[in-house]
Order: structure tokens, then sequence, then C-alpha cells
């Protein structure tokens, strides 16, 4: 495969007055933005993607529709030639913070596997550790131990290219990362984990050495020195969402780079730049960033913006769709076409509602894409995914009034108008009734 021609664009530090990705850098040093790989029409991302730490590989899940469904292979792609040098079926690839290999959730056969790819060889290593385990996986070296933490607050260390277990279990501290997976800095001692809705930086063993940002959005990926962490998060006042960088050591954050798209799930070189997804208009693809931290930083927020009560929140504080009746009870699907378990998610809720009007019992289903999704890549996965049901029209602050600026799926449980109920991450048939009953519904 021919390399595909690389643009570059400055953006300046300081754009007052200036509209345009070319315009010339005013009274700091222009950031960097690089086009380093394109993807097709036909090719969505599934989930985060991950630069290797020299900057030259390339390693993302790649989502393609199908006659008999969507196949999802994590590819890793040479940035200099364009070539794809490995792929195969599977998810959530992740570097080891030397380069020399790659962990991912294999699904090249009938049974998951968690395995490791040699990259100077092409080797593959198989059950390398249980996949209950979990998977979105992060990669640390701790005294030259390779130490794996997984979306299921699992972490274990890589002996022999094996795991050793018992597994370890991240010790929970309040409420700062108790329930949703971290990822792991890159020396194996610190964690980048989920404080309620906002993001907190926590010791990997203990509770000390806490620093809450103050801010809601993804998963949040540590640079080499330890010193940041970037993550995409909403755009304040415009639809999209851009990358941040805080500064641990400041306490500061930026903006990466001002970008009228979208950037998602940013992760580090060694040296220091960051690859992230990005969505525009003339442009869908990776972008490499350079020379950020030359823009303007501020303080972290010192009024933690905190999602509203549920007793607060109307339907028509979140949905356009003023005009839609809803029964005694409404699920609400938050979901995006980028999201890791939002299909499987659906299919989970469809069957509890299905159990619940089989009792005799109202309960409406919906289905909210994020708003700053793409439509064709919404359209597409509406139809893989069979999230078939009426889809509702979110809006933008809706995001953040529904809880779900930071994790998706998110579940909503409304009775009539009332948002009752908010639950992150996939919802089990059983679970869903039980939430619906304890909620005050007494069918099922």
């Amino acid at each position: 495969m021919k390399r595909r021609d690389r643009w570059i664009w400055v953006v300046p530090c300081l754009a007052i007055g200036c509209l345009s990705w070319s315009c010339t850098p005013r009274t700091q040093p222009g950031v960097t933005v690089e086009r380093v790989h394109v993807l097709d029409d036909s090719e969505g991302i599934f989930a985060y993607s991950r630069i290797s730490p020299d900057g030259r590989l390339l390693a993302y899940t790649s989502l393609r529709a199908q006659a008999n469904g969507t196949s999802m292979n994590v590819r890793v792609v040479d940035l200099e030639s364009g070539a794809v040098v490995f792929e195969t079926k599977g998810l959530d690839a992740y570097w080891s913070p030397n380069g020399r290999e790659l962990i991912f959730l294999d699904q090249s056969t009938s049974a998951d596997s968690v395995s490791t790819l040699e990259v100077d060889t092409r080797r593959v290593r198989r059950d390398v550790a249980p996949p209950d385990l979990g998977d979105y996986f992060s990669w640390g070296m701790d005294g030259g131990r390779s130490v794996i933490a997984t979306n299921e607050h699992n972490y274990y260390y890589l002996e022999d290219g094996k795991a050793v277990l018992p597994a370890n279990r991240i010790v929970p501290c309040g409420d700062a990362g108790a329930r949703y997976g971290p990822f792991i800095s890159k020396d194996g001692r610190r964690v980048a984990a989920f404080e309620g809705r906002t993001i907190v930086v926590r010791n990997l063993d203990d509770c000390r050495d806490m620093i809450r940002t103050g801010m809601e959005g993804g998963k949040a990926d540590f640079s080499y020195d330890g010193r940041y962490i970037a993550f995409h998060a909403l755009k304040p006042e415009r639809m999209g969402y851009e990358v941040k960088v805080v500064d641990l050591v400041a306490r500061t954050v930026r903006a990466a780079a001002d970008l009228p798209g979208s950037g998602f799930y940013p992760s580090w070189t060694a040296d220091g730049r960051l690859c992230f997804r990005y969505d525009a208009g003339d442009f869908r693809g990776f972008v490499v960033v350079s020379n950020f931290l030359t823009q303007p930083s501020e303080p972290l927020p010192a009024d933690v913006r905190v999602t509203a009560s549920n007793a607060s929140v109307r339907w028509g504080d979140l949905f356009m769709n003023g005009d839609v009746q809803v029964e005694d009870w409404g699920l609400v699907l938050v979901w995006a076409p980028w999201c890791t378990h939002c299909g499987e998610a659906f299919r989970e809720l469809r069957e509890a509602v299905e159990t619940w009007r089989a009792a005799g019992w109202s309960v409406s289903l919906f289905a909210a894409a994020e708003p700053n999704s793409r439509p064709e890549d919404v359209e597409t996965m509406t139809r893989l995914d069979g999230i078939v049901a009426p889809a509702l029209q979110m809006k933008h602050d809706g995001v953040y009034a529904s809880g779900a600026a930071n994790q998706l799926p998110t579940v909503l449980l409304f009775a009539g108008e009332r948002l009752v109920g908010r639950k992150l991450g996939t919802q089990r048939r059983d679970e869903v009734i039980r939430w619906i009953r304890g909620a005050g519904g007494q069918g099922a």
C-alpha cells in the first residue's frame, strides 16, 4: 500500500480574530497538526486507538460493515508507508511502554483470548490472561515488570509472557475509581479513573496523592513522564469534542489544539506528541499534534461541574423530541457508533422491556445517539448493531445533564416525563428489571 500524502496545519496559540487553521502564529510558536492516516468512507473506529511510543505505528480497531454483520479487527498501520503490518479479529489494543509488544483482546478463534503481539517478529502469544479479568487494557512498567490494568478494576503482572495469578484489585477510594475501569501510568504506579463523573488521578494501591481535575471527559491517558494526562471532552460552547491536556504538577488544563472537528481518545508518543482520531467535514482519520504545551492554560476548575440530580431533570431538558409520549416507564439508551458495548446494552434492554410488557406493564424503549456523532456512522451502526427503537435527538447540553459525558452506554429511566434513574455502562436484563422494580414498578 502506498503511503498517503501528509497535510500539516499550524494552529496559532493565540488565535484571536483568526478563523483559519492556516493562520500565522502571533506571539507564540504554533501548534503543528499532522494528518497521518486517512480512513475511507466505509471504515469506522471501535473505541480507542493507540500510537506506538516511537510514533511509527498506529494500532486501532477497524470497524466495517459486512453482509453477515460487523467486522472488528485490530489493525496496526505503519504511518510512514501506510502499510497494514498486522491485522486480526479483536479489539482494545494497547502498547507496552517500550513499544516492543501490543496487548489486545483476540477474537480470531471461537473463544476470546487475551493475546500479545511481539512487534518485530509478528509472533502472537495467546492466553496471556483469563478474559474474564477484563479488557480495555492499559500497560505500565514498574521496576522492569509489566503490569496490566483492565476495565474490571483488576491488574496483574506479567512473567514470561503470562499473567501472575491471582490478579490484584485496584484499591477503591470512596467513589474515586471504585467502579469504572482506569488507565494505568507508564511507570505502573498511578491510575486515571473517575470520581462520580469527573476524572481523578490516584495511586494504584492506596488513596494518597489524589488529584481531582474537576472535569468530565473520556478515559485519560498518561504521558511517558507521568506529568500529563490527555482525554477528550465536550467543547464547552460548540458541538463536538476536543482533546484536553492536564498538567498534574501545575494543576492546569489546556486544549491540545483549537480544531473545528472532533478529536477522540488521545494517546502519547514517548517524546510528548499526541495522536488521536479526528473527524471533520474535510477529513476523517488520525492526526498527530505537536508543540501544544505552548497553548494557553488555565487553572483546573475550582467549582466541579456536577451532573444534575435525577429529581431536577425532565424529558425536555435532554431531548428535542418534545412530542414523544412516554408510557408509565421509559428506558433510553444513550449511545454512539464508537461505543464499545452499546449494541450489547441495547439487546439487554430490549429483553428486559419484553419481559415487563409480557407481564402487562407499559414500558417504552428509546435510543438517543450522542449528538456529535457522524450521521453516516449512526445509520450504519443502527443497522448492524440492531439498535432498532424510536430514535431521540439529544440536545448538546443534554449530554451533561444525562450523565453521559464520559461513559457510554448510559441508560436512563423515566417515570413519565421525570428522570428517576441513570446507570453507566451495560446493564444486564435482570439488573434492569430489578432497577425498574426498585424505582416503583411492580411488574415482571
